[in-house]
């Protein structure tokens, strides 16, 4: 059986990397005599795991008549972000649907799993030394913006912005400190496409701000071996070991 599968950032070919928990998967589903798709949007295939929706995907369903039950999609934004998504007539064209938020799931109806945390009743995380540490916590995050009323990206700036005088926190993640035409234009768009009466102009606030950033990441993608004293907080792939600094 050949299976779409599609990246968070519907890509047609997912990147899954040489390790981690997406090779993993990808080797799993080639260990039961499946293939991948390798080719854009067109292919002939008999399955689809999809990480965001499309009508590309689904219209490449149709064309091939993929049932239902062979069409997956997982939800790795709340409703506030990709509205569309949520809407019935987007989710009745598939047949099983995933989410990481037991909330998502129940709303939904959908399948609940964990990513990216622990399971704490079997993996009691170590927290030696951590009362020594001056830097309490980590947050692995991109920038990203919303004008919607119930966003929370905001808060990430917000809580970068407050503490980094401090040094309590870690801000890892891509997006950021790409000036301040950057943000405003990327929430600009956002905000143009909100309806008014969904509008809450509280998320413009901590734009265009410069964070101290210790290592740039970008999303999604494997990570190797968690250090074992950490809870993992996102899933993240380093690109640069320099730290770039403001």
């Amino acid at each position: 059986m050949k299976i779409r599968l599609v990246g968070h950032s519907k890509e047609a070919v997912m990147e899954v990397g040489l390790e981690g928990p997406w090779f993993d998967f990808k080797k799993t589903l080639l260990s039961f005599s499946n293939s991948i798709s390798e080719r854009n949007f067109g292919d002939e295939i008999d399955a689809l795991i999809a990480n965001s929706h499309s009508q590309l995907w689904i219209k490449e369903c149709d064309l091939n008549q993929v049932p239902k039950s062979r069409r997956i999609l997982i939800l790795w934004e709340p409703k506030i972000v990709v509205p569309r998504t949520y809407l019935p007539k987007t989710l009745k064209k598939y047949g099983k649907i995933f989410a990481p938020s037991v909330d998502w799931a129940q709303n939904l109806g959908a399948e609940k799993f964990r990513w990216p945390q622990l399971d704490l009743e079997n993996n009691i995380p170590d927290f030696t030394n951590w009362e020594l540490r001056q830097n309490k916590a980590s947050i692995v995050l991109a920038n990203k913006f919303s004008a919607s009323r119930g966003e929370l990206y905001s808060l990430r700036r917000q809580i970068a912005y407050k503490t980094q005088d401090l040094q309590i926190l870690d801000l890892y993640g891509s997006k950021w400190n790409l000036g301040p035409m950057y943000d405003f234009r990327h929430y600009f768009g956002n905000l143009v496409r909100t309806p008014s009466s969904k509008i809450d102009l509280l998320s413009a606030r901590y734009l265009m701000k410069k964070f101290i950033i210790r290592i740039k990441v970008v999303f999604p993608a494997p990570l190797g071996p968690i250090n074992p004293n950490t809870l993992p907080v996102g899933i993240v792939k380093v690109t640069s070991s320099n730290a770039t600094l403001w």
